[in-house]
C-alpha cells in the first residue's frame, strides 16, 4: 500500500495490468492506503463493511467479528448488514469484551453461558475445552462460583477432560485444585484417570507417586517410581521418590511390629543410591530396628554412621527423635541411650539450626504427625544454635517452620529473639 501511494497514476495502470487488478480493486487499495499505516479497529471495521459486496463474505464476516472486540459499537452494524450471531457467538463476544474491559465476573458469566450453547455450533473438542478452561481460570482469579450457581474451577476442568481426555495439563491443574481443597477422594480418582491415559509420562508418574505416598499405598508408590526409573534411569527426582516410598513403607511395617519387612525395605532404599541426608534417615531407622531386635552393638554402629552422614549433629538428632516417635514400642531409655551418643550442645551453630529446620520442613511435607512433641527436648539445643542468627531471612525460615509444626513455645522464643534484632516487624509481632 505504501508503494502504491508513492507511484504515478500511469505506473499504477501498468502495475494493475500486470497484476490483473480491476478499477474497483485499485480504488479499494487507494482507500485502504488513506487509512494510514495502523488504522484503529473502527476504521478497519467501516472499511470492510463498505466493501462487503466486493470481498468474500466469510472473510468480511470473520474479520468484522474479530474487530468488535476492540470496537464494541460495531455489534449493531454487524447484525444489520452481515449476520445475526448465534447465541454462542454472542456470549463469546460478550465474554471477550468484558475481559478487555476488566469486568471478570461478567466475563465468567458469559463464558458459562457459552458452555450451554455448544449444540449447533461447528466447534472442535479443543474449542469446547478452551471455554471450560477459561471458566476455570476466571473462577481461580475471582472465586465467582461461590457467589451463585456458577461452575467451579474444578467442575469446569472436569468437563474439559471429559471432552479432551488427552489433555495432560488439565489433569495436572485439576490435581492441584483438589490438593488445595484437600479433596483426597477426587484427587485419587483424577490421578487414576491420568495414569490410565498417560502410563509412561514422567510428570504424571511423579505426581502419582506422591499421591500414593499420601494415601499410604506405598507398594503402588514404589511401582510407579520403578516405572519412572525404567523410563529415565538417571532421573534424580525419581530416585528420591523411590527412596522416600521405601522409607515410608518401612516406617509403616516397623510401627506394627513387622521388623523383617521393614529391614528389607530399608535395605532396598539404601541400595538405591539415596542422597547423603536420606542415608542418615535410613541408618537411623535401621539402628532403631536393630535395638528392637536386641542387637545393641549394631544399633550403636549404625547411629554413629547416621551422624556422620547428617549435615550436622543437630539435624541427626532431629531425625532420631522423629523416627523414634513413630515407633511406640521403643522404650524411653533406649531413645535416651541413643541420644546420648551425639556430641551436640557445644557444636550447635546457626548452620546446624537451619539444617534441622530444613529436615523438619521435609517431615512436615510428608505429614509426619506430632513433630512439636518429638523435638520438645531439643529446646536448649535450638536456643544455643540461635546465638549466631543475624539475618532476617533466617529468622523468617525458622519461625515459619515452628509455626507450621505447631511448636508454639519455640515459635514464641524465636520470634522474641527476632524482634530484638528487627524491632517493629509485624510478622514477628504476630
Amino acid at each position: 500500500l505504501n508503494a502504491l501511494g508513492s507511484v504515478s497514476h500511469s505506473a499504477v495502470t501498468v502495475i494493475s495490468g500486470l497484476k490483473g487488478w480491476s478499477k474497483s480493486d485499485i480504488k479499494r487499495l487507494r482507500q485502504a492506503h488513506k487509512l494510514g499505516i495502523a488504522p484503529d479497529a473502527k476504521l478497519r471495521f467501516k472499511y470492510l463493511l463498505s466493501h462487503k459486496n466486493e470481498l468474500p463474505a466469510a472473510v468480511v464476516r470473520n474479520a468484522c467479528f474479530a474487530l468488535i472486540l476492540d470496537y464494541p459499537n460495531g455489534i449493531k452494524p454487524y447484525v444489520d448488514y452481515l449476520e445475526s450471531p448465534s447465541q454462542f457467538q454472542r456470549c463469546r463476544l460478550g465474554a471477550l469484551v468484558s475481559e478487555k474491559q476488566g469486568d471478570l465476573e461478567q466475563a465468567y458469566d458469559f463464558w458459562q453461558e457459552c458452555s450451554e450453547h455448544f449444540l449447533g455450533e461447528s466447534l472442535t473438542p479443543f474449542e469446547q475445552s478452551a471455554v471450560y478452561q477459561r471458566i476455570a481460570e476466571l473462577d481461580e482469579k475471582g472465586n465467582f462460583s461461590c457467589m451463585g450457581e456458577g461452575m467451579s474451577g474444578a467442575e469446569a476442568l472436569e468437563e474439559s477432560i471429559s471432552i479432551d481426555p488427552e489433555d495432560k495439563k488439565t489433569y495436572l491443574k485439576l490435581l492441584d485444585l483438589y490438593d488445595q481443597d484437600d479433596n483426597q477422594k477426587a484427587y485419587q480418582r483424577c490421578i487414576d484417570l491420568a495414569i490410565k491415559h498417560f502410563p509412561s509420562d514422567r510428570e504424571v508418574l511423579s505426581t502419582a507417586i506422591i499421591a500414593a505416598q499420601k494415601k499410604g499405598v506405598f507398594k503402588k508408590a514404589v511401582s510407579y517410581a520403578n516405572t519412572l526409573l525404567e523410563l529415565d534411569p538417571i532421573n534424580v527426582k525419581a530416585k528420591q521418590l523411590l527412596v522416600d516410598s521405601h522409607l515410608a513403607h518401612a516406617r509403616k511395617q516397623a510401627k506394627i511390629g513387622k521388623l523383617a519387612i521393614a529391614a528389607k525395605e530399608l535395605a532396598i532404599a539404601a541400595a538405591t543410591e539415596p542422597q547423603k541426608r536420606r542415608v542418615c534417615v535410613i541408618e537411623t531407622l535401621q539402628s532403631l530396628i536393630a535395638y528392637l531386635e536386641g542387637d545393641h552393638e549394631q544399633a550403636s554402629l549404625l547411629i554413629a554412621s547416621a551422624q556422620e552422614n547428617a549435615d550436622t549433629p543437630l539435624q541427626a538428632q532431629v531425625i532420631l527423635l522423629v523416627e523414634a516417635a513413630g515407633l511406640p514400642m521403643l522404650k524411653a531409655n533406649t531413645v535416651n541411650s541413643l541420644v546420648g551418643k551425639f556430641q551436640l550442645a557445644r557444636q550447635a551453630s546457626p548452620d546446624s539450626l537451619l539444617s534441622a529446620v530444613e529436615q523438619l520442613n521435609k517431615y512436615h511435607h510428608e505429614a509426619v504427625p506430632k513433630l512439636d512433641i518429638s523435638i520438645k527436648s531439643l529446646s536448649k539445643a535450638f536456643d544455643n544454635a540461635a546465638q549466631g542468627l543475624t539475618k532476617r531471612q533466617e529468622f523468617d525460615q525458622v519461625c515459619a517452620c515452628f509455626c507450621n509444626i505447631s511448636a508454639f513455645a519455640l515459635l514464641k522464643k524465636f520470634a522474641s529473639k527476632a524482634l530484638k534484632q528487627f524491632p517493629k516487624t509485624p510478622l514477628f509481632d504476630y
